[in-house]
């Protein structure tokens, strides 16, 4: 598999354990983010912090209004973890460059 298929196919995969239908979406730009992550960074730590991030963010939104699935606490959760991804794309991008590596090969 190419780079694209296989963050894609890992994607799929990991919004189907979550089980939730209606977050599917979600699960799956998620789990594109996520693999990306991986790829760019080369560690698969980088992913699981910003995963366990997501998590508690989510759990925190929980614990400060009583409901999770409510608009407003999918928009907070969703914009907070498009900040933690952002934010672990730019410290990703930060880290390669330290360490000297160029950007990933695209020729996948």
């Amino acid at each position: 598999l190419g780079i694209r298929q296989a963050i894609g196919l890992q994607a799929v995969l990991f919004s189907l354990y979550h089980m939730d239908p209606y977050g599917l979406p979600i699960y799956f730009l998620c789990g594109v983010a996520l693999g990306w992550l991986r790829w760019a960074s080369g560690a698969l730590w980088v992913g699981i912090v910003f995963h366990a991030l997501n998590n508690a963010l989510s759990v925190w939104d929980y614990n400060m209004d009583g409901t999770f699935i409510s608009e407003a606490s999918v928009a907070s959760v969703m914009t907070g973890s498009a900040l933690l991804l952002g934010g672990g794309g730019l410290a990703v991008s930060l880290y390669r460059r330290r360490r000297g590596y160029g950007p990933p090969d695209t020729n996948v």
